[in-house]
């Protein structure tokens, strides 16, 4: 009797163990949680509370032409996680973050080069939602942003 009880636990936590694996987000958050740092920094910037100079060049958060996803830590997490299928929930938490990340770092227009960082600023959001809306695993995300890149 003790072994068909200790069977039957096993059993459970071995089901549950495979069904709740797979539904597991914590890459999707984790990837949010790093574009919402490189949102916070990019607001200590712009609000002067953090010079660019004080930020270590591995602990700056980049956009490689203009591919959110292509950003070295969080294209570690996709890569941990490749297979990753991503839940329309996970879409909608992750299409908040980028929102979030590209709609600070509003810079004045009056100048040629204000109106070019602007325009980066919208390419790179036009990119990280279409690779979202477009993007069925983690890796895809990575991979369409990759084919809209700004070069």
């Amino acid at each position: 009797m003790k072994n068909l009880f200790l069977l039957l636990i096993l059993s459970l936590s071995c089901a549950m163990w495979s069904c709740g694996g797979s539904s597991d987000n914590t890459s999707v958050k984790d990837v949010v949680a790093l574009i919402d740092k490189g949102a916070e920094q990019q607001d200590s910037i712009d609000n002067g509370t953090l010079d660019i100079s004080d930020i270590p060049e591995a602990d700056y958060f980049n956009t490689p032409n203009g591919n959110i996803f292509a950003n070295e830590k969080i294209l570690a997490v996709i890569k941990a996680n490749p297979d990753y299928k991503l839940s329309n929930a996970d879409k909608e938490i992750l299409t908040a973050a980028v929102e979030k990340y590209f709609a600070g770092g509003k810079t004045e227009t009056s100048t040629v080069y204000g109106a070019m960082a602007d325009g980066l600023n919208s390419a790179g959001l036009s990119i990280a939602k279409e690779a979202i809306e477009g993007a069925k695993t983690l890796n895809d995300l990575y991979k369409i942003g990759l084919s809209k890149e700004i070069i």
